[in-house]
């Protein structure tokens, strides 16, 4: 069941009323039920693997938890009298058989995904990347002592599999998403006027927008030999992969926000970045912070880190000391995330090039702080800053090359062409892909999302009920006149559905 049929506006349709009829104390369980039934609806494996996780993680939750409380007792029988090593000692054991329970979870369940990843032969569950990171951050979470482990396991289902956002995210953590989800929501009529326009906007992007150039993209994919095919290639994927992903959160964000469940926002006007660091500070947002707080820190703070930096400043040089272990930190958590996509050459390639073009940054950043100290008017002039845009831009769309072609050779081929092969006489070959209808539909479309792009989030919730509802009718009107579905057509599922 995918976002864009008549079957998820049913179920959800569904949901909100039955959820709204229940007494607040018990209206998870309706979420818990809905949520259940939405999964159910991808078969008997898919549901396996998801049960699986969510038990593994709740059984390693739980003892985490009593060994918390367990060292808290035995430190407290101890006395104020104890020594400081006595207490270290009952804290080092304790800490050491959570350590080992952790471990062992994520070797089973991120082993999982990985092993399906690397594995053609295996289905790939749906949405298994993403809850899995949940499921994941939520445990190190509970090791950390950041939260108490979830006794109730139905409560840690839900939290896990809540269904707007088990396909493509956000990723969200447990004490954010826990106060809204876990507890019942009262109505209120701006949650559910927002929440259908968020949700009617996302069906614009992705079958307005988003469906119209994907497949002009792929058969300009198969002509990337030519040069110019690939340059149109790469920009129109650009504005259908952020239509794709972004109209898909949309859709997950409104669903929640109908029964008063605040998901977190997961892009923050990416195409505004004016650098790469910048660029995945606003683009995936949930997926890169759970990258930052679950692997770059604890790599950076680990003993084994600190030990070889500080070797390094010792026999070495104190800046190289402290330097290249982040530099190589920086490329492991790009590694990470390039076969969090897949694990084929092609995602591991686009996940280093992210890190390399980073970390080419952090090693002239004193260069640029220089030059700004020297010349401090420059950057703070608009033609400075659009230029900082634009070079993020082409750069990100020339990595975004390898997600395009079906391999790393193919990718460096197709970008070769566009300095050996290229011709503008080529762009006149356009209409022929795509009619000029749907480009003036599509361009239309995309400078009314740069239009709303520029307005804060509060400007529509500020709306007048006459003016959100006018909004509301003609955007509605929009899709189903423009929108690209109907009989016979195969909806493109949504870009990371497949991640």
């Amino acid at each position: 069941m995918q976002f864009t049929t008549f079957s998820f506006l049913a179920l959800l349709a569904a949901t909100t009323v039955i959820y709204y009829l229940f007494p607040l104390k018990f209206r998870w369980y309706v979420l818990l039920v809905f949520s259940m039934v939405f999964y159910g609806f991808f078969g008997l494996y898919n549901a396996l693997c998801l049960s699986a996780t969510i038990l593994t993680t709740y059984i390693t939750s739980y003892i985490t938890d009593y060994l918390h409380n367990k060292r808290d007792t035995v430190i407290k029988s101890l006395g104020e009298s104890a020594l400081r090593e006595e207490k270290a000692k009952v804290k080092n054991r304790y800490r050491n058989l959570q350590r080992v329970y952790l471990t062992l979870c994520l070797l089973i369940n991120l082993g999982f995904l990985a092993m399906v990843k690397l594995d053609g032969s295996l289905i790939m569950p749906v949405g298994l990347s993403f809850y899995t990171f949940r499921a994941a951050g939520y445990l190190i979470d509970v090791y950390r002592g950041s939260i108490k482990a979830e006794k109730n396991l139905p409560r840690l289902v839900l939290f896990c599999a809540f269904f707007p956002q088990i396909l493509i995210g956000p990723i969200s953590r447990y004490d954010d998403l826990a106060p809204s989800l876990l507890t019942g929501n009262k109505f209120e009529v701006s949650n559910l006027s927002e929440g259908s326009l968020r949700i009617l906007f996302g069906f614009f992007k992705k079958l307005v927008i988003a469906d119209r150039l994907l497949p002009v993209v792929r058969e300009l994919i198969a002509d990337s030999g030519h040069g110019e095919s690939v340059v149109i290639a790469l920009l129109l994927y650009s504005v259908a992969l952020y239509c794709d992903f972004t109209g898909g959160i949309d859709i997950a964000l409104g669903a929640g926000r109908v029964v008063g469940v605040r998901l977190p926002e997961n892009f923050n006007k990416p195409f505004m970045s004016v650098s790469i660091a910048n660029y995945w500070q606003r683009w995936h947002i949930t997926m890169g912070s759970w990258f930052r707080d679950y692997l770059f820190y604890p790599l950076s703070t680990s003993k084994v880190i600190r030990s070889v930096s500080r070797w390094m400043q010792s026999h070495i040089n104190t800046s190289f000391g402290k330097r290249v272990p982040i530099y190589f930190i920086t490329m492991v958590v790009w590694f990470t995330t390039g076969a969090w996509h897949g694990t084929s050459i092609n995602y591991i390639g686009w996940g280093l090039a992210n890190g390399v073009v980073i970390m080419i940054s952090l090693m002239f950043e004193t260069l640029y702080r220089r030059f700004h100290d020297r010349y401090p008017g420059i950057g703070k002039t608009r033609w400075y800053h659009a230029l900082t845009i634009v070079r993020t831009y082409l750069l990100m769309r020339v990595i975004s090359a390898f997600f395009l072609f079906e391999s790393t050779g193919a990718t460096l081929r197709a970008l070769l062409s566009v300095f050996t092969k290229f011709s503008l006489s080529g762009f006149k070959s356009l209409p022929e892909l795509m009619p000029v209808e749907d480009m003036f539909i599509a361009g239309v479309g995309v400078i009314l999302l740069i239009v709303i792009g520029t307005k804060k989030k509060e400007t529509f919730s500020k709306f007048k009920p006459v003016l959100r509802y006018t909004a509301f009718a003609l955007l509605l009107l929009t899709v189903l006149l423009f929108g690209v579905y109907g009989y016979g057509y195969d909806t493109e599922l949504f870009i990371y559905n497949r991640f």
